[in-house]
């Protein structure tokens, strides 16, 4: 312990994580991507700390290993974005928590543009315009947490109905989609 005046700071330890960056799409390590991490110290201060991997994809990263630290780290790289995984809770796998449990960490990144827009094709439900604004009148829209797809396509007729004079009341809660 660390005393300062009549008050003792707990001297924390710092520990190293591995984190490694790969292509999802190629499953090759992404040389020189971006590391951000973010410590929240004490709900308060926020420390943002940059790193880049090597043309392995790896970097290794000091942390202070005080349970009061909330430390979350992502990855960037210009002509990539975070890889969408519906099989974890954090949906994107480029952002990672560095809990104080993890000893090495692997974060994804894509090449694929398209990864975000079929990850959401073969969830969000979809619905013609006319069946949905139907669906939103008379408060039958069965999922109040799931924004339906819509496409460039729909917004002649979203336009349309926009000049109707009744009203709709009842919409997805967008609370709960975020």
């Amino acid at each position: 312990m660390v005393g300062i005046g009549s008050f003792a700071i707990p001297k924390s330890k710092t520990r190293t994580i591995r984190i490694t960056v790969i292509d999802k799409k190629t499953n090759k390590p992404v040389d020189s991507a971006q590391l951000i991490m973010q410590t929240i110290i004490n709900d308060l201060d926020v420390k943002i700390t940059n790193n880049y991997t090597d043309r392995s994809g790896k970097c290794r990263i000091s942390i202070d290993n005080n349970p009061a630290h909330h430390v979350k780290i992502g990855a960037f790289k210009k002509g990539l974005i975070g890889y969408f995984d519906g099989r974890f809770i954090n949906l994107d796998r480029s952002f990672g928590d560095l809990t104080d449990t993890i000893k090495e960490l692997t974060l994804f990144l894509t090449s694929d543009l398209m990864n975000h827009t079929n990850f959401w094709k073969m969830r969000a439900p979809r619905y013609d315009i006319d069946t949905l604004i139907n669906l939103l009148r008379t408060n039958k829209y069965p999922d109040r947490s799931s924004l339906p797809l819509m496409s460039w396509e729909d917004i002649p007729r979203l336009l349309s109905i926009g000049n109707s004079i009744i009203a709709i009341n009842h919409f997805p809660d967008r609370k709960s989609v975020v």
